[in-house]
């Protein structure tokens, strides 16, 4: 795992180091970009053969691409760029699924597991009824009180949908989460308890992964603003819808955010301690 953590901090610098590539590009004014644009096509970013692979290795399903006139995005490449990227196209092989089954069959959470996931449920229950009764005992008026109430309500329901094994799994089947429920549980697991030892080193992992996630969204979000600021309303060079193409994809190109557990988090006092889930 260190040497894992090792060469993906490494890969975090890398991709931070893209943003200074864009610094430079966003110097030039649009009349600038305008005087050399239309020898640029029909080159696009869409024909970039290492990046398509990257996103395949990371993780990204092609169901979840965001596509532009109803193609797939390999129809944008030659046939012999094509092959190459579709032989990255096996989910199975691909980061994000690596990790699920590192998580699904970490020691600590085979043994301890169910134990937390158990008393973990009934801090989420003490904390909602904690909620519930601070909003009954306040000096609100009656229909702030209903409002608040349920929100807690619907937050309770979101809870539910993750706590519950058949509920969890029924969308994952339908490829709402990337991540099984056994490597969900794992990553929460790791979140709370990340000050023991034994999960330094993974915890370090997880937040490697969501930072790659977050300098990729960071670098197409500025692409996307660049490419506003050069040319508008524009189609680009390939063809695309331009600014609203590139931000959809900012949006909705995320491959680790499943392991990003803090909408999950309660507040320490409801959290399970030491001794009842490792019994010392």
């Amino acid at each position: 795992l260190g040497r894992a953590c090792d060469r993906l901090g490494r890969i975090v610098l890398i991709l931070d180091s893209l943003q200074s590539q864009l610094t430079v590009l966003e110097s030039m004014s649009p009349m600038g970009f305008l005087e050399f644009r239309n020898l640029l096509a029909p080159a696009s970013g869409f024909q970039s053969v290492q990046f398509r692979k990257i996103e395949n290795m990371l993780g990204l399903r092609k169901e979840s691409r965001i596509t532009y006139q109803g193609k797939s995005y390999c129809s944008y490449l030659s046939k012999e760029h094509a092959a190459v990227v579709q032989q990255e196209e096996d989910f199975e092989k691909t980061l994000i699924a690596l990790v699920d089954r590192w998580l699904s069959r970490m020691p600590v959470i085979v043994n301890h597991g169910v134990r937390f996931w158990s008393l973990y449920t009934d801090g989420v229950s003490r904390m909602m009824d904690d909620e519930k009764e601070a909003v009954l005992g306040s000096n609100m008026s009656e229909q702030l009180k209903r409002e608040k109430l349920a929100e807690i309500e619907n937050g309770k329901k979101q809870y539910l949908s993750i706590f519950t094994k058949e509920s969890y799994m029924q969308r994952y089947k339908d490829k709402k989460f990337a991540v099984s429920f056994s490597a969900l549980q794992a990553a929460l697991f790791i979140s709370v308890y990340k000050d023991e030892s034994v999960l330094h080193v993974a915890n370090r992992l997880l937040t490697y992964l969501q930072e790659i996630d977050s300098t990729l969204v960071a670098w197409r979000y500025r692409h996307a603003l660049m490419v506003r600021r050069m040319l508008g309303i524009k189609s680009g060079t390939g063809g695309s819808s331009g600014f609203a193409y590139l931000r959809a994809t900012a949006n909705n190109h995320k491959i680790f955010q499943d392991l990003n557990t803090s909408s999950y988090l309660i507040p320490r006092m409801y959290i399970p301690n030491r001794k009842q889930i490792f019994g010392i």
